[in-house]
């Protein structure tokens, strides 16, 4: 029988896109409706980062994790790498949506390759997640981070709308993905000229900008540059 795996990954990377919950439901009505064995793995990394209202509140998982056990296998990957803004950490956690003896299988075979994949578990990040997780004031510092990444949104989000760039839309995430004529990677090294960095995407005729990483007073030079450039080589 054939057999499936489908990928959702809300905030998007590179789009930084969620959908509003009516955009995602034919999704979750037809995986529960599949009459093939799937497996739907929910990639969270920059789960609640999310800018925009009306958008879905949570990861789709939680309403998978209900859809028929005998056909659908629903998987959550997620971590502390991009939630906690632990970005050198690399600590990950998978959740899967099962019980009993299916989940003692999964678990056993998520544990064996782990061994078999990673020489050395990352004790020092594991034991700092661990710390912060288990910290009172955890919540807190991460509002904090969030208003900074909706103030960058923001301030990303006003200086496009003065250029005439085309930008594929994004409400969430760390990412805006803006597709481009021409090289993108040519694009790319002019900009570094300018002393503003990007990711060239050529797999989608594109340069990514990463405003999780830009201060809030660059990003207005930012987006000039990238419209000066694509301006000029016009």
């Amino acid at each position: 029988q054939t057999k499936g795996v489908l990928i959702l990954n809300f905030p998007g990377n590179p789009t930084g896109y969620t959908p509003t919950p009516s955009e995602l439901q034919p999704w979750i009505q037809a995986i529960h409706e599949t009459e093939k064995p799937i497996v739907v793995i929910c990639d969270d990394a920059y789960a609640g980062f999310v800018y925009e209202n009306g958008r879905i509140p949570r990861s789709p998982f939680y309403e998978l994790a209900s859809a028929p056990s005998d056909r659908v296998l629903s998987v959550k990957v997620d971590g502390a790498t991009k939630e906690l803004c632990f970005f050198g950490g690399r600590v990950g956690f998978v959740t899967f949506g099962a019980s009993g003896e299916v989940a003692a299988a999964l678990d056993t075979k998520i544990k064996g390759m782990a061994r078999a994949n990673v020489s050395t578990a990352p004790a020092i990040s594991q034991a700092l997640v661990l710390s912060a997780l288990q910290n009172p004031e955890l919540p807190a510092q991460q509002a904090e981070r969030l208003d900074e990444s909706i103030a960058r949104y923001r301030r990303l989000k006003s200086a496009l709308d003065k250029t005439q760039l085309t930008v594929v839309p994004f409400n969430s995430g760390f990412f805006a993905l803006i597709p481009v004529e021409g090289d993108p990677e040519d694009l790319r090294q002019r900009l570094l000229k300018r002393g503003v960095g990007v990711v060239s995407l050529p797999k989608y005729n594109s340069i990514r900008v990463a405003f999780s990483s830009t201060s809030l007073a660059d990003i207005d030079r930012l987006v000039e540059a990238i419209a000066a450039e694509l301006e000029e080589n016009a």
